[in-house]
């Protein structure tokens, strides 16, 4: 049985050679490249070779849940989990070898959202949390607004809805001149059966009731 050469007259290599930069339509007319075919291909043996070298012998059964519309790649199926760096995730965002970015593609801690340019949020990896720092330098650092704790509307930089407890040797202190305002402050201080305990205030302290015991006050 004789090869076939096209655009070569040396057609030793195989059954049918196609030389000169011709290209090879099965099923077109115009073919756009080297080789194209309109219709299916079917492998029956062994599969097919790709350009870095590895084989494709099967294809995996039933498709993908992934879609990709325009620039969008996304998922309906509620049980698919995304993994970066692990190629097991068990939630359905999970990335083990570097930072997330929201709002950034330069994030300056394992999760970092930035919502305006100036009140970032972070949390580093020694587990520190920062909003309006990249840099907390403390388990939780505020520098750009008011933390509330049982309010979603603090007024001040601090303000609770609710009691304040300090155990052990806890101390509460105003170190610039301010002012305290509360229904009650109770002090089982300096002296106590509770432990040592201190109030330090320098400015003001407006409150209905004061009971002491053992108690330091600094105006």
């Amino acid at each position: 049985m004789g090869n076939v050469g096209i655009g070569t007259w040396t057609a030793s290599g195989g059954s049918l050679i196609v030389n000169g930069g011709g290209n090879v339509g099965i099923g077109s007319a115009w073919p756009g490249a080297l080789l194209d075919v309109y219709g299916y291909i079917r492998s029956s043996n062994n599969g097919y070779i790709f350009p870095d070298g590895s084989i494709q012998t099967t294809a995996s059964t039933g498709g993908s849940a992934w879609s990709i519309s325009g620039t969008n790649i996304y998922t309906t199926v509620g049980s698919d989990n995304v993994g970066i760096g692990t190629s097991t995730p068990q939630g359905g965002f999970v990335v083990t070898n570097g930072n997330v970015g929201i709002g950034t593609w330069a994030p300056a801690g394992l999760l970092q959202v930035n919502g305006l340019a100036n009140s970032p949020m972070v949390v580093t990896s020694s587990g520190n949390v920062g909003i309006g720092t990249t840099t907390p330098q403390g388990g939780f650092v505020v520098t750009n607004g008011n933390v509330g704790i049982g309010t979603w509307a603090p007024s001040q930089s601090l303000q609770v809805n609710g009691n304040i407890a300090t155990t052990g040797n806890g101390n509460i202190t105003t170190t610039t001149t301010g002012i305290m305002q509360t229904n009650t402050i109770y002090v089982n201080g300096i002296g106590g059966t509770s432990g040592l305990g201190q109030a330090l205030v320098n400015g003001n302290i407006t409150t209905s009731l004061l009971e002491v015991v053992a108690f330091q006050c600094q105006l």
